[in-house]
């Protein structure tokens, strides 16, 4: 019985390397396995469209102005005549602050607003101590917010891109469902140069105007604002992978297997416009950059 049990595995074994053998040694079809030379990612068509140039820039919400209250002199405060919410006026009372508790009838006056505004933080209470010499020593704040504006800091290397009145679309990241519109309205003409890890890095000051907003926005939240550098209407443009720069010059490999020298235009983060060499409806091999790397080594 045993004799028999391994006469049949060895059998088994046998017949299963030669099924296998067979099965694999025949020739399979091959179109659902590898791409054939009609796969549309291999060819890109020159098509018009509108090309959009844009500066992403990162800042935050500032108000139009503010007036931040501060401990005077080391004292004590007595009277709150606002609360947050509260809108202002310029010269209403606002917080007293009196230099000791000890002294009867001691003459105090109160520190008036500066600006129109809303009253946005308070962060004292009457009886507490302050000291101007302390790290946080704010009292009050009162914010214009009559207009909204982005504080941004842009890299010296696309600062040449912005201009004075440009548009731009303006994201927060706590406000998901819109986006809000703003204006280039100032630029900084020095830069404000950091040292950070012993690398030098220089950036310059960009503010916009935000010119529709809601409640929603903030002061001080952070924002993503798309500044809209350029833009061309229906023109021919082509994607960046179809297109391959050899020093100053720009060519493409037609699909007729033609190499032709092309002139382009504005570009963006997609696409180049095509000012000659090719026209709408040409298709174009796409660029084989890895072949290109082996022959620049």
């Amino acid at each position: 019985m045993r004799l028999f049990s391994k006469t049949s595995l060895i059998l088994f074994v046998v017949i299963s390397v030669i099924a296998g053998w067979l099965y694999f040694s025949q020739e399979k079809p091959q179109d659902i396995f590898t791409t054939t030379s009609q796969d549309s990612e291999e060819f890109g068509e020159v098509k018009k469209q509108d090309i959009v140039q844009k500066s992403t820039l990162s800042g935050f919400i500032e108000p139009h102005s503010k007036a931040v209250i501060k401990a005077p002199f080391k004292g004590y405060v007595t009277r709150v005549y606002v609360k947050i919410g509260d809108t202002v006026k310029v010269g209403d009372p606002l917080i007293t602050v009196v230099q000791s508790l000890n002294v009867p009838n001691i003459e105090s006056f109160p520190i008036r607003s500066a600006i129109a505004g809303k009253v946005v933080q308070l962060l004292t209470k009457p009886g507490q101590y302050v000291d101007p010499s302390y790290s946080e020593s704010t009292l009050l704040r009162v914010d214009d917010l009559s207009k909204l504006h982005v504080s941004a800091e842009v890299p010296e290397l696309d600062i040449i891109n912005l201009k004075i009145t440009q548009n731009a679309i303006i994201k927060a990241t706590a406000v998901i469902d819109r986006t809000y519109k703003g204006q280039v309205e100032e630029i900084s003409l020095a830069s404000t140069a950091q040292d950070n890890w012993r690398q030098s890095i220089v950036n310059f000051k960009v503010n916009l105007l935000v010119s529709e907003f809601d409640q929603n926005l903030k002061p001080g939240m952070s924002v993503v604002a798309d500044v809209v550098t350029g833009e061309k209407k229906d023109v021919l443009a082509l994607k960046h992978e179809f297109i391959e720069r050899d020093g100053e010059k720009y060519f493409v490999d037609t699909v007729e297997g033609e190499r032709k020298e092309i002139e382009v235009g504005m570009k963006n983060e997609e696409v180049f416009e095509i000012v000659s060499g090719l026209s709408q409806g040409d298709k174009v091999k796409q660029v084989d950059f890895l072949k290109i790397a082996k022959k620049s080594k």
